[in-house]
């Protein structure tokens, strides 16, 4: 028996890219990144210490995606290491310097 009448031509065939995609799973760290081939990205904030889908072309590395239950939900683009070095970052609300006085009171 031929299958050939299940067969549906696909009106857009860059729609299917998504589904060739390396799979695999990341631990977020807990300064919102993850590593995939030896490349840096930052990830949103709301996935730190989870276990997330990445999904990539292995041999462009521009861009990665983020999926929860079968669906995009980030893009990702590398950390940009020069421009990270630079960023100014909020002082913490509490040092231990601070606890140390508190005790000797």
């Amino acid at each position: 028996m031929s299958q050939a009448s299940d067969v549906k031509m696909v009106q857009d065939p860059s729609s299917l890219d998504p589904l060739f995609l390396r799979r695999e799973n990341r631990k977020v760290r807990h300064d919102s990144t993850i590593s995939v081939e030896n490349t840096l990205f930052e990830v949103p904030p709301r996935f730190i210490g989870q276990s997330i889908e990445v999904r990539f072309e292995p041999k462009d590395l521009s861009e990665v995606l983020i999926y929860e239950n079968g669906l995009e939900v980030a893009r990702l683009k590398p950390v940009n290491l020069t421009d990270n070095a630079r960023v100014k970052r909020e002082k913490p609300a509490l040092r231990l310097s601070d606890i140390a006085k508190d005790e000797e009171d």
